[in-house]
């Protein structure tokens, strides 16, 4: 569903919104994870993954860690995605800032 500026959603709407969105990507990404993860990883992995694509997590470096029990080196491949059109992005860097920290949340 695509919805323009002018709008006027309520928060029961934008919460099922939210709640599909998080689905069909929980649906395409788990699989693909094989090692125990916390709620606050997921969390990061989820957003991450809507982001950009579950198709790039499914390929990336980041999964491949994961995967491999590297928690710590999952989450720093985060700061790595901070590039759109070969420029970085001060936007991509704050939201990886933010799922970096959600995402180093248990390791603490």
């Amino acid at each position: 569903m695509t919805l323009s500026s002018t709008s006027d959603i309520q928060d029961a709407e934008c919460d099922a919104l939210t709640k599909a969105d998080l689905e069909r990507i929980a649906a395409q990404v788990n699989p693909s994870i094989k090692v125990k993860t916390t709620e606050t990883q997921l969390a990061a992995i989820y957003s991450f993954s809507y982001n950009v694509g579950a198709n790039a997590f499914i390929k990336s470096t980041m999964l491949k860690k994961l995967n491999a029990g590297d928690y710590a080196g999952a989450c720093d491949e985060l700061k790595r995605w901070v590039y759109a059109g070969g420029k970085k992005w001060k936007g991509l860097m704050n939201r990886r800032d933010v799922e970096y920290e959600v995402c180093t949340w248990s390791q603490r």
